[in-house]
């Protein structure tokens, strides 16, 4: 079973669907065994593959705490033959790393690219 995300491994897409295939089988959902996750470059090839039949299914992020509604995959997702069946809350966390010896003080400023 293929299943899409919008990604690259690591991110935090297929993290969302790593957490909701272990708390489907925790919750007893049968679920196959050979599930293939394929991370995409972008929402629209995700979708043209979801209604082509490529994917079985596909997680798409349609909302975040920073920015609100993810226009974009709504757009997308509008008068396709799709529907959405569950939903998955993805806490995020972000870290600064940084050498040692070096200080947060020696900082003026920074970004949070989305």
């Amino acid at each position: 079973m293929k299943i899409g995300y919008q990604g690259i491994p690591g991110s935090y897409s297929e993290a969302a669907l790593e957490h909701y295939l272990r708390s489907a089988r925790s919750n007893g959902l049968d679920m196959p065994s050979d599930i293939s996750a394929i991370g995409y470059d972008n929402f629209k090839t995700i979708i043209t593959d979801l209604v082509s039949g490529e994917l079985k299914a596909a997680i798409l992020p349609v909302e975040n705490s920073t920015t609100g509604l993810i226009t974009r995959t709504l757009d997308l997702l509008r008068y396709q033959p799709v529907v959405a069946t569950h939903e998955v809350y993805q806490p995020i966390s972000h870290s600064l790393w940084g050498v040692e010896g070096a200080h947060t003080n020696y900082f003026t400023s920074t970004f949070i690219v989305i």
